[in-house]
């Protein structure tokens, strides 16, 4: 899995090291099920700390994925509400209209 979790950060894909991550989690639960079968505390205490370790990573980039995915949203929506606005001067991409200050061609 560490392997995947790699390849995630390089490709920048959020949902595969969503996945890597849940994988992790389920992982260490096991663990923690069998470390109360063997009435191992230590053990079991150890991978309980590292449930709660990925459960917090797991939030985390959660929340980073959703805030990308807003800001693309809000992005996207303000560029075609700007496009659809009445009176609105259509220009090229990188050519200033008159409006806004720009040199007039």
């Amino acid at each position: 899995m560490g392997i995947l979790a790699l390849v995630a950060l390089l490709r920048k894909n959020a949902m595969l090291l969503i996945c890597v991550i849940a994988g992790w989690m389920a992982q260490f639960t096991f663990f923690a099920a069998m470390d109360v079968w063997a009435a191992d505390r230590g053990e079991l205490q150890e991978h309980t700390v590292y449930f709660v370790v990925f459960t917090q990573l797991l939030a985390t980039v959660l929340v980073i994925a959703l805030a990308a995915r807003v800001r693309q949203w809000l992005q996207r929506s303000t560029s075609l509400t700007s496009l659809s606005a009445p009176g609105a001067v259509q220009t090229e991409p990188g050519v200033r209209s008159p409006a806004a200050g720009g040199p007039s061609v």
